[in-house]
C-alpha cells in the first residue's frame, strides 16, 4: 500500500514541503562546502607562496653569486623553521634536476632521489605550478617553484 494513501491532505502536504526543506538546505550545504573548501584551497596556495618567495630570492642571490646549489649553507634549517612556523604546511624541500632532495623541513628525507609521478611533474614544470596529490601520508596540494641559474637554466625546485 503507498505511504501517502493513509494520510489526509494535511499531512500530506507537510511532508511534501517538509521534504522540498530538506533538500533545498543539503543542496546549499554542499554548495558551500564546496565553495569554501575551494576558497581555502586558493587561500592557502596564496600563503605558501608569500612566504617561499623570500626562500626562493635567498636562492635565486646565492645562485647569482655562482654558489651551486648543493653548496647552500643552513638550507635545510630555513626550511624547517618555514613548516614549523607555519602548521598548514607540511613540507618544504628543494630537489636537483635529477631528483635528489638537496635540503628538507626534516633530516631524514634528505639526500633521498625522489621518483614518484608527483616529483617527477614538479622537475619537469617550465613554471611554477601547483599540483595535488595523494600518497601513503594522505592528499596533499603542492606548490612548484623553478629555481634557475645566472644563465637562466634550471638546476632544481623549491
Amino acid at each position: 500500500m503507498n505511504l501517502f494513501s493513509g494520510m489526509n491532505l494535511k499531512t500530506r502536504a507537510v511532508v511534501a514541503t517538509a521534504g522540498i526543506i530538506l533538500l533545498i538546505l543539503g543542496l546549499t550545504t554542499l554548495i558551500n562546502v564546496y565553495t569554501a573548501t575551494s576558497r581555502y584551497k586558493d587561500a592557502l596556495m596564496e600563503k605558501v607562496t608569500a612566504m617561499a618567495e623570500g626562500t626562493r630570492k635567498d636562492i635565486n642571490k646565492a645562485l647569482g653569486f655562482g654558489i651551486p646549489l648543493n653548496a647552500l649553507e643552513g638550507m635545510g634549517e630555513k626550511l624547517a623553521t618555514l613548516v614549523q612556523e607555519d602548521k598548514d604546511l607540511s613540507q618544504a624541500m628543494i630537489m636537483d634536476m635529477s631528483g635528489k632532495v638537496l635540503y628538507a623541513s626534516t633530516a631524514g628525507a634528505e639526500n633521498v632521489i625522489k621518483d614518484d609521478e608527483a616529483s617527477k611533474r614538479a622537475l619537469g614544470a617550465g613554471g611554477e605550478m601547483t599540483q595535488a596529490y595523494s600518497d601513503a601520508g594522505g592528499s596533499h596540494y603542492e606548490k612548484v617553484i623553478p629555481l634557475l641559474a645566472s644563465d637562466g637554466k634550471k638546476v632544481g625546485v623549491f
